[in-house]
């Protein structure tokens, strides 16, 4: 055997070893969820069926079904067959045996249906019935078509999608050396259009099976963390623009969560998973890191479900009675003796800026206008009006002063950095974003509306409605009401003719 031959023997049989580890190592998983399951004494078991997990336990007959006797019977949990799906099916199953021993589980009761209910139920029925009979009729009818055609390759459906048969080479690895019939999965809903797609693909595959040029692509190659970071910075930076911004943004939403990967490892789904569950749930560094981790693996055709593990994180509202009042905003700018920092204190406090952005305004705009104009940030541009035009004097606004620092780049987050640093540094005791806030709440006190408020504060109205939605008391509604009354051009009530 010469050595170009072994080499390849030996790369084949790698492989193939690889090709099955996922499976092997979901089976495992499997095995040993249930071996503590039944070490327990449980007497419940986890199942997997098309990718998907259930519980299996002898539980009374549901209600309704005619029987009994308690019986062999499947819950559905719905969650996938990977790490966190495990966990979950787990922890339902331990559940479930608690409520077994306790003889405390019950089937959801049958809610009694009226006549027009039981009608709607059989209505539904008959619908449900009839799209599978149209389904079925038309696979029938496209498979027709093809052996008519004679592109030896059949449709089927498994799970709601549809799939090519065909006798095709053997894949690469697979150690075997004839054609046998293999499936290759579409992706595509068994829906008309789906069909159509279906169909088309079929007949290709007819056509290159009849040409004799099908062929299996080649199995990837392992893939380090470091190759398939550099892979999917490439490809970022080829869909945008390469700039201060768009560094920022990779930084501290990719690169950040990169960096806890060991390099030299070979790219797998366990090691992004772990890497996810190192992260506290329900925040918002688990939700990046979910993003991130399904980014980086999908370069190395690795699929994670994330549905379930970025959990349910949302943005905190913020609470008012953490702010300073206006009199204390006021107040503190006394704390400051850099003439340069009280400006930058004194922009944020009157148009409400995020950190950075006091650094990225038109000064043009603000001195004949007496209005901020950011020209770039962490979201969008745009125009924000003073709450109290007053200010503008107050903090001497209008005599431009941009401190200088020494930074490495120009990205936004050590603008950012520096302007916290300097809060803390001159002891002003409360955070730089607080300023915004307080826009925020002085815009909803002297009743701007919403939709502009979010506008001049650069990010979405559902945002700002979820951010600040707490701070609309009675006290607000009311002074809403008071000015809507005090408007001598409001419509009026139609006369009334006695």
């Amino acid at each position: 055997m010469s050595p170009d031959v072994a080499r390849c023997r030996a790369k084949t049989i790698q492989n193939l070893i690889q090709g099955f580890g996922a499976m092997i190592e979901k089976n495992e998983e499997l095995a040993k969820v249930n071996q503590r399951l039944k070490a327990a004494k449980t007497k419940v078991a986890i199942e997997q069926r098309c990718n998907r997990l259930n519980l299996i336990a002898t539980l009374p007959p549901k209600p309704g079904s005619g029987k009994t006797k308690p019986s062999r019977q499947r819950i559905a949990l719905g969650v996938y067959a990977n790490t966190a799906g495990f966990k979950i099916a787990e922890i339902e199953a331990k559940k479930l045996g608690v409520q077994l021993a306790e003889r405390a589980f019950a089937w959801q009761p049958l809610a009694e249906n009226t006549s027009v209910e039981k009608e709607m139920i059989n209505l539904k029925k008959k619908e449900e019935i009839k799209v599978m009979t149209e389904k079925n009729e038309q696979l029938a009818k496209v498979n027709q078509r093809l052996k008519a055609a004679k592109t030896k390759v059949t449709i089927e459906q498994r799970c709601e999608r549809l799939n090519l048969i065909a006798t095709l080479p053997p894949k690469p690895g697979s150690g075997k050396n004839k054609p046998y019939r293999q499936r290759i999965a579409l992706g595509v809903y068994a829906n008309p259009v789906g069909f159509k797609v279906a169909e088309t693909e079929a007949k290709k595959l007819g056509i290159k099976l009849v040409e004799k040029t099908f062929a299996w692509p080649p199995l990837a190659e392992n893939m380090t963390v470091e190759k398939a970071i550099a892979k999917f910075e490439k490809q970022y930076f080829t869909k945008r623009e390469r700039n201060d911004k768009s560094e920022t943004t990779y930084d501290t939403s990719y690169h950040y969560y990169f960096s806890k990967l060991d390099l030299s490892e070979n790219i797998s789904e366990s090691l992004l998973l772990n890497c996810i569950h190192a992260t506290k749930p329900n925040t918002r560094s688990r939700v990046l890191c979910c993003y991130a981790m399904k980014n980086l693996g999908a370069i190395a055709d690795i699929n994670i479900d994330i549905t379930l593990l970025k959990g349910s994180y949302s943005p905190k509202e913020v609470n008012p009675r953490n702010l300073p009042s206006d009199s204390e905003i006021q107040k503190f700018v006394e704390l400051i003796d850099d003439p340069a920092w009280r400006w930058v204190y004194g922009m944020m406090a009157t148009f409400g800026l995020r950190n950075h952005e006091v650094f990225f305004i038109d000064h043009e705009t603000l001195i004949n206008q007496g209005i901020c104009y950011v020209l770039e940030g962490k979201t969008t541009s745009g125009k924000v009006w003073p709450l109290y035009p007053e200010w503008l004097d107050f903090f001497s606004l209008q005599n431009i002063q941009v401190p200088v620092f020494e930074r490495k780049t120009n990205q936004h987050r050590e603008y950012g950095a520096a302007v916290s640093n300097k809060f803390k540094t001159m002891k002003i005791p409360f955070t730089p974003y607080a300023l915004r806030h307080s826009w925020a709440r002085r815009a909803i006190e002297m009743g701007l509306d919403s939709r502009l408020a979010a506008k001049q504060m650069r990010h979405s109205h559902s945002i700002h409605v979820q951010v600040y939605n707490a701070w609309l008391d009675d006290s607000i509604h009311q002074n809403a009401f008071n000015l809507i009354l005090s408007n001598p051009n409001r419509p009026k009530p139609p006369s009334l003719d006695i």
